[in-house]
C-alpha cells in the first residue's frame, strides 16, 4: 500500500485533482439549482458533471467531460440570460416612468369629467321615476301584507285541522284504551308516551301530565279518588282543547275569503304601479348602472395616481436587486465556472540563469 498523501499527489500530478477547485465547483451547483427550464433529473446531472468534470485540467479530460462542460455552459448561459431579462425588463420599467405617471393623471381627470356627466344624466332620470317608485314601493308593501295575512289564514287553518286530528287520534287510540283497560307490556308504554307528547303540545299543565301515567298504569278497579280526578281533568282539557279549536278553524275559515281579496287588490294595484314606472325606470337603471361604473373607474384611476410613487419606489429597488443578482451570478458561479472550463496546471518556474563570472 502506498503512504498515506502519495496517491493523492499522484492524482494531482496526472491532473485528476486541482487543489483549490471544491469552492469554485459549490458555487457553479448553486447557480445549475437556479435554473427554472430544466427538470430535477437534469439539474442533478449536471450537478454531478461540475464536481466530477470541471476539477479536472481541461487537457487532460475526456471527451464526455468536455461536453459536460459544454453542457453546464449552456445551463449557466440560461441563467444569466434569465437574470439579464429581468434587470432589462426592470430597467424598462423605470424608464418608462414619467410617460406611466402623465397617462396615469390623464386618465384620472377623464373619469372624473365623465363621472360628471354620468352624475347629472342619472339625476335627471332619477327625478322622472320618483313618484312611481314611491307608488310602486306602496303597493309593494300592501301586496306584501295581504300575502302574508292570506298565507297565515291558510296555515292557520292546516295547522289547526293537523292538531285536532291528533289529538282526537291519539285521544281515540291511545288514551281511551289507557283509560278503560289501564297500561299493559310494550304497547301501554307506547300509548302513555303518545299520550304525554299530545298533552305538552296542547300546553296542559305539566303537574297533570306528570300524575297521568302512575294513574293510568292502573287498571280502572284499582284507582282512588285522585286518579278519578286526574281522568276527570284531563278529559275536560282535552274536550276543551278540541272545541275552541273546531271554533279557531270556523274563525280561520270565514277570514280565508276576505285576506283573498285583499291580496287580489294588492296584485292589481301593483301591476298598475310596475306599469307607470316602466318606461322610465328602464331609462333610470342603465343610467345608474353607467353612474356605478363611472364611480368605479374614477377610484380605479385615483388608486393608480395615489400608488404610483410606491409603485416606483418598489421598481426601483426591484432593479437593483436584479442587477445584484446578476453581478452576483458574474462575479461568483460564471467567474468560477470561466475559471474552471479552461483550468490548466501553472507554469513551471524558470531556471535562473547561470551567472558567468
Amino acid at each position: 500500500m502506498a503512504p498515506r498523501g502519495v496517491k493523492r499527489k499522484a492524482e494531482r500530478a496526472q491532473g485528476l485533482i486541482v487543489p483549490g477547485s471544491k469552492r469554485q465547483c459549490k458555487e457553479v451547483v448553486n447557480a445549475i439549482a437556479m435554473t427554472d427550464s430544466l427538470p430535477e433529473t437534469c439539474k442533478e446531472m449536471l450537478s454531478g458533471m461540475a464536481t466530477t468534470c470541471l476539477p479536472i485540467y481541461a487537457a487532460e479530460r475526456h471527451s464526455y467531460q468536455a461536453q459536460g462542460v459544454e453542457m453546464l455552459a449552456d445551463a449557466l448561459a440560461g441563467v444569466q440570460k434569465k437574470l439579464q431579462d429581468a434587470v432589462t425588463e426592470m430597467q424598462l420599467k423605470v424608464d418608462q416612468e414619467d410617460s406611466e405617471k402623465a397617462e396615469r393623471v390623464a386618465v384620472a381627470d377623464s373619469a372624473q369629467t365623465n363621472l360628471a356627466a354620468l352624475e347629472q344624466n342619472a339625476a335627471g332620470t332619477n327625478e322622472a321615476v320618483n313618484v312611481g317608485k314611491e307608488d310602486l314601493a306602496s303597493a309593494k308593501e300592501n301586496l306584501a301584507t295581504a300575502t302574508a295575512e292570506l298565507e297565515s289564514s291558510e296555515a292557520k287553518v292546516v295547522s289547526l285541522v293537523a292538531s285536532k286530528a291528533k289529538v282526537e287520534s291519539t285521544a281515540a287510540s291511545a288514551y281511551e284504551p289507557l283509560k278503560t283497560s289501564g297500561s299493559k307490556g310494550r304497547e301501554g308504554r307506547k300509548q302513555l308516551i303518545a299520550v304525554e307528547a299530545v298533552l305538552t303540545e296542547i300546553e296542559l299543565e305539566l303537574g297533570l301530565i306528570h300524575s297521568l301515567p302512575a294513574t293510568l298504569q292502573k287498571p280502572p278497579e284499582e284507582r282512588r279518588t285522585f286518579d278519578g280526578l286526574v281522568v276527570k281533568h284531563v278529559d275536560a282539557a282535552i274536550a276543551k282543547f278540541l272545541a275552541d279549536t273546531e271554533q279557531a278553524i270556523s274563525a280561520a275559515e270565514k277570514a280565508k275569503p276576505e285576506a283573498d281579496d285583499a291580496k287580489l287588490a294588492a296584485d292589481a294595484a301593483l301591476t298598475k304601479a310596475q306599469e307607470q314606472v316602466t318606461a322610465s325606470s328602464t331609462a333610470d337603471d342603465a343610467a345608474e348602472a353607467a353612474l356605478k361604473e363611472g364611480r368605479k373607474a374614477l377610484k380605479t384611476a385615483q388608486q393608480a395616481v395615489g400608488n404610483f410613487s410606491k409603485e416606483s419606489e418598489e421598481t426601483a429597488k426591484s432593479l437593483e436587486k436584479c442587477k445584484a443578482a446578476l453581478a452576483s451570478f458574474v462575479d461568483g458561479p460564471l467567474k468560477a465556472f470561466t475559471e474552471l472550463k479552461d483550468l490548466a496546471p501553472a507554469p513551471e518556474p524558470e531556471e535562473p540563469a547561470a551567472v558567468v563570472e
